[in-house]
């Protein structure tokens, strides 16, 4: 999400890309994909989840990144 206690998304990103580059991440937001454009690298994302969304949103978004190949 975009909005955290302690850290924003953008920071969070971050941090996990320091910790290994090849970690696929979910952004999951109220905020369309073009309001937080300016913020993120999409590049860095494996998807997008906007919110609302229900499990079945959710499921199929994980199981398309888990059925990628991780980026070397």
């Amino acid at each position: 999400d975009m909005v955290m206690p302690v850290m924003g998304g953008s920071e969070c990103i971050r941090g996990l890309k320091e910790i290994n580059p090849d970690v696929r991440i979910i952004l999951s937001t109220g905020y369309s994909r073009e309001t937080v454009a300016d913020q993120i690298n999409s590049s860095e994302l494996s998807g997008f989840l906007p919110k609302p969304y229900g499990r079945q949103q959710l499921s199929r978004a994980i199981a398309d990144i888990l059925q990628t190949q991780v980026r070397h």
